[in-house]
């Protein structure tokens, strides 16, 4: 999702559509330090991930004074007024068009390919924001049109995955909302158009009734291709419909109307709605 840097100039990936009043959920990714291997808008910075000794004792350092998100584990909570600058994806689209003909032009048959037509609600995120495009690393896309033609898009990117040899293979399994194309591999994201348009469930008053574990159905995929990743499922043992939250990147499109989970997660009640935030889902194959 969208790039920011804050005032102590670290640089911090939005994380979904759901925030509190003047707070944003965010990722760490980059730390400001004289040292660092990564040049970022004129600075030295180095990468937080796992294995790296070095980042791994700065993100601790950071996390004595962070805000924890919520129920969101490993996420934190940033104030807007502690942005300095936020990445605009549209913007980001633009200026790469315009320095890069050639693979403007294979997107364009790809998004053509997808029935999109209107450029101007088409997106760049990514680290291509910062500076830091790989030249063999994926493009990451972002559309933002309504619900309806999102998830028509979406249908479409699956049906390439499988049935056009365009899908990407991660581990033995195609990775979900990714497509190959004329050498290059597309990610696709996707933005509510409205914020009439984002699920409603989020809120900072909140309470965990307690766990849940069983067998669900998914029944409506509207909300899964977004992150969180939202499923509205059928309880097999009590018929009784719930909503699940995911917050896990690599689960948004993976999912499909009719699939049987076997899920485990807190019970969590708002008051706008009761869900269940998944820590673990397996796919029962019937």
């Amino acid at each position: 999702m969208t790039f920011f840097i804050t005032r102590e100039y670290d640089i911090c990936r939005v994380v979904g559509w759901w925030h509190s009043k003047n707070h944003i959920v965010v990722d760490y990714l980059y730390l400001v330090h004289e040292k660092g291997t990564y040049s970022i808008f004129g600075k030295r910075y180095v990468k937080l991930e796992t294995g790296n000794g070095a980042s791994k004792s700065f993100e601790n350092a950071k996390r004595l004074k962070l805000k924890k998100a919520h129920f969101i584990e490993g996420r934190y909570l940033i104030s807007m007024d502690d942005v300095i600058f936020m990445c605009d994806p549209f913007k980001t689209m633009k200026m790469f068009v315009n320095r890069h003909e050639n693979i403007s032009k294979i997107i364009n048959k790809l998004l053509s390919m997808l029935g999109v037509d209107d450029i101007h609600h088409m997106g760049m995120v990514g680290e291509y924001q910062l500076g830091l495009r790989k030249k063999m690393g994926s493009i990451d896309l972002i559309l933002r049109f309504d619900l309806s033609k999102n998830l028509e898009i979406h249908r479409k990117i699956k049906f390439l995955a499988h049935h056009e040899n365009m899908g990407v293979i991660k581990r033995g399994k195609l990775k979900p909302l990714c497509l190959r194309y004329k050498g290059k591999i597309f990610r696709f994201h996707f933005a509510y158009r409205t914020p009439e348009d984002v699920f409603k469930g989020f809120s900072e008053n909140y309470e965990i009734l307690g766990r849940f574990k069983g067998i669900v159905e998914v029944t409506d995929i509207t909300h899964s291709i977004y992150m969180p990743v939202v499923l509205k499922v059928r309880d097999l043992r009590t018929g009784e419909s719930l909503n699940l939250v995911i917050y896990d990147e690599n689960r948004k499109g993976e999912y499909q109307e009719n699939d049987m989970l076997f899920v485990c997660g807190d019970f969590i009640s708002t008051e706008e709605i009761e869900f269940v935030k998944i820590d673990r889902t397996v796919k029962i194959n019937i």
